[in-house]
């Protein structure tokens, strides 16, 4: 009979029944439980402890564990005077960041390990998004969050970094692709024919621009609404900034039907405007 309070109780939602802990002879422990009818339940190991509490199933669950006990430090000697204040000021004393000069190899080694295959699959070049990272840990060491070895691991911070400059390396590279095949090569010929300055290239991409308007105007004149031809006119100079056919709608306030059907005119125009010139 177990006269004594109980050493602990199990988790509520196995009932908060009380538990004693009994040493054997052996070293082995004895677990005895008073269930829901004040009944003792003697268990000769933990393990037939857990099995009974989760119906047969071992979740290899510990005493410490389940009952949540804190693990006691261990008793100091007197090595432990001596040894144990020397390795504890290490880890305080080392610098903030990563020094690329001697760890931009295990940089590199950790992209391509955990990133190589998606950077493979998006046809980005590795060494341009290698050095984008070194960038990012630059950026970062002189910033508010350097890699700190009390906080971190190595591998975990290099792994967060790379996630993260990957991410926005992507949307620029999707961005600016979006832009550069938004427009066939005809169109890019008239729109985008350069000098040798920059002054005198601004100024043909302009005359460019007003000649294919004013060409759109006369040409289709009575064959289409007056209406889709404005727009066309207004998509003209857009094309030339390279912007997508959202950010187009977005700034002149139309559908993307609208805009879609305003971009088919502008590319027959260019092309009739062509094999008027002779080019």
């Amino acid at each position: 009979m177990v006269t004594e309070q109980p050493h602990f109780f199990t988790r509520w939602e196995h009932g908060n029944f009380p538990v004693w802990i009994k040493p054997q002879e052996n070293g082995r422990k004895t677990v005895i439980m008073r269930d829901s009818h004040s009944e003792l339940q003697e268990f000769a190991s933990a393990r037939q402890f857990f099995l009974t509490l989760y119906n047969g199933r071992d979740h290899k669950l510990t005493m410490s564990r389940y009952f949540r006990m804190s693990h006691p430090e261990p008793e100091k000697t007197i090595l432990d005077i001596f040894t144990r204040p020397s390795l504890v000021l290490v880890p305080s004393t080392m610098p903030l960041g990563i020094d690329l000069k001697q760890r931009g190899h295990e940089v590199a080694k950790l992209l391509y390990a955990g990133f190589g295959a998606r950077i493979a699959r998006s046809g980005f070049d590795p060494r341009e998004v290698l050095q984008e990272v070194y960038r990012g840990l630059l950026a970062r060491n002189r910033g508010r969050c350097p890699w700190d070895a009390n906080k971190s691991s190595f591998s975990h911070y290099v792994h967060m970094v790379c996630s993260c400059v990957l991410n926005n390396y992507h949307k620029r590279e999707y961005r600016r692709r979006g832009r550069e095949v938004d427009v066939d090569d005809s169109t890019l010929f008239l729109l985008n024919e350069a000098g040798q300055s920059t002054e005198k290239a601004v100024s043909e991409d302009t005359m460019a621009v007003q000649d294919l308007s004013k060409w759109i105007r006369l040409r289709y004149k009575g064959l289409t609404s007056t209406e889709r031809i404005e727009i066309a006119c207004s998509v003209v100079p857009l094309l030339q900034d390279g912007m997508t056919r959202q950010e187009m709608a977005d700034q002149l306030g139309l559908t993307k039907g609208q805009v879609n059907r305003a971009v088919r005119l502008v590319r027959e125009a260019a092309r009739s405007w062509k094999e008027a010139l002779d080019i």
